[in-house]
């Protein structure tokens, strides 16, 4: 396999975890909006209680 191919291989591996990510952070976006705890936010998401928080401050940041 040469450069081009593996460079590209870790390419698509960064881009489908990013797209996890991105996804996880919409459900918890939703979530926080429909009014559930950071503890089971967490739980579903598997994000840490930090990174739910950072975006319910994202969501007042934008609401004010």
């Amino acid at each position: 396999m040469g450069t081009f191919e593996m460079r590209l291989r870790d390419y698509q591996r960064l881009g489908r975890k990013e797209g996890i990510n991105t996804e996880k952070r919409q459900t918890a976006k939703k979530l926080l909006e429909a009014g559930q705890t950071i503890g089971f936010i967490s739980q579903i998401t598997g994000m840490t209680a930090k990174e739910i928080l950072e975006i319910q401050e994202d969501l007042k940041k934008n609401e004010g």
